[in-house]
């Protein structure tokens, strides 16, 4: 640095100065390369399975089976006995939902797999396939009058229990179908049918005599009854038991970019949000979500690698949309020093891709503070660092120690 003057004057301002020399610079790298969190979709913690319900059921398959374990994502895949599920939703990272497929009778292992990150899990032993012998109901009385609980329904000699239909869960879901839909009340027997309106369930599950399980099949928008057939000709229904919509849909977010590091409030425009919707970043939860109303969420961003990735958002009733390359996640290098003096005007940050320069400045105002942000840095890129100070007379120091950042890859 140059200093025009008398030489008393240089000699002066440059120990004056030297009192502003910036020093100890250190660098911290904001990354999510190997984070340990328990992101969704990104497999930080490894696949487990902790427990199982129902542990049975019939060998035609069909049966709703609820997993609990840890490291569960989007991608996942369920087998039984090595046979892919007929259908599986992940409801969260330590909860997933199958359909089992048909299957020899016996007990199999239930196994989890995620290819993308190579993840898997596997509990021997854990569902058996059962086949149904044929039986006889121990029908006593020769002849029933009763009637369905439900608005409609009926019944027919040869069982003891008429059947009713007394309500659903969830009670709304996309024309695509694919929805899981658990229907309560009395009567229901093995081998019972389902219909939503006038098309058929293709997969339903008789889990006991008071609940059925049965997979939406895809339908025109409105509201449609539910109806539940015996195999001996009883059947009853609950209208407008169900509500087929459009489903939710994703217009736009913003701020569309944010750190590897998470913390980034996102706002999404959209439209069917509900109240319990989740928010996912390529597939890792976010880590709050707060319904603002019907068209619009805020969700924070969670830590996760760099790059584009897609949002999700799912309400309560497993509807879903998507945003495809939505939001992009970057590296970040944070820069912090200490100096010897408080009397600063402020300081001036300094980068080179080659050790000892040239360096080009980074800010374009003075930084008041001690630490300093470059979010402009590219993943698998090395650089390096130094800072000045400036002071009152806005002379700058000479530079500080540098500092190098290798920023990863991914």
């Amino acid at each position: 640095m140059r200093i025009l003057g008398s030489n008393s004057g240089r000699r002066h301002l440059h120990l004056l100065f030297s009192a502003f020399f910036v020093f100890a610079l250190s660098i911290a790298i904001n990354s999510a390369a190997g984070f340990s969190g328990d992101g969704w979709g990104h497999a930080s913690s490894p696949h487990s399975i902790n427990d199982v319900g129902p542990g049975g059921g019939p060998a035609a398959g069909g049966t709703l089976v609820t997993i609990s374990g840890s490291g569960f994502t989007q991608s996942a895949s369920v087998a039984f006995g090595g046979v892919a599920a007929a259908s599986v939703m992940v409801v969260s990272p330590t909860q997933l939902q199958a359909i089992t497929p048909a299957h020899t009778s016996g007990t199999v292992s239930i196994a989890i797999m995620e290819n993308p990150h190579n993840q898997s899990a596997m509990l021997p032993g854990s569902f058996t396939y059962i086949t149904k012998s044929t039986t006889s109901t121990n029908s006593t009385s020769s002849s029933s009058s009763s009637t369905s609980t439900g608005t409609s329904g009926s019944t027919s000699s040869g069982s003891s229990t008429p059947i009713a239909v007394s309500g659903a869960s969830p009670t709304a879901g996309p024309t695509s179908g694919g929805t899981v839909v658990t229907i309560t009340g009395t009567g229901f027997q093995a081998g019972a049918s389902v219909a939503f309106g006038a098309s058929n369930s293709t997969a339903v599950t008789v889990t006991s005599s008071t609940q059925i399980n049965a997979i939406s099949p895809p339908a025109s928008s409105g509201t449609v009854a539910i109806t539940v057939t015996n195999p001996d000709g009883q059947s009853t229904s609950l209208p407008s038991g169900f509500t087929y919509g459009s489903g939710l849909s994703l217009g736009s977010i913003s701020p569309s970019t944010g750190p590897v590091t998470g913390g980034t409030t996102v706002t999404i425009l959209g439209s069917g949000f509900q109240s319990g919707a989740s928010v996912s970043f390529g597939g890792i939860a976010a880590t709050s979500v707060k319904l603002v109303s019907s068209t619009e969420i805020q969700a924070v961003s969670p830590v996760s690698p760099a790059g584009t990735v897609t949002i999700v958002v799912t309400n309560s009733d497993s509807q879903g949309g998507t945003l495809e390359s939505a939001f992009t996640y970057y590296h970040t290098v944070g820069l912090s020093w200490t100096d010897s003096s408080p009397v600063v005007s402020g300081y001036n940050v300094y980068r080179s891709s080659t050790s000892g320069g040239p360096y080009t400045r980074l800010n374009s105002n003075l930084v008041s503070g001690t630490a300093f942000s470059d979010l402009n840095v590219q993943a698998g890129h090395t650089y390096f660092y130094v800072t000045t100070a400036v002071n009152t007379s806005n002379q700058e120091s000479s530079y500080s120690n540098q500092a190098q950042a290798v920023v990863p890859s991914q």
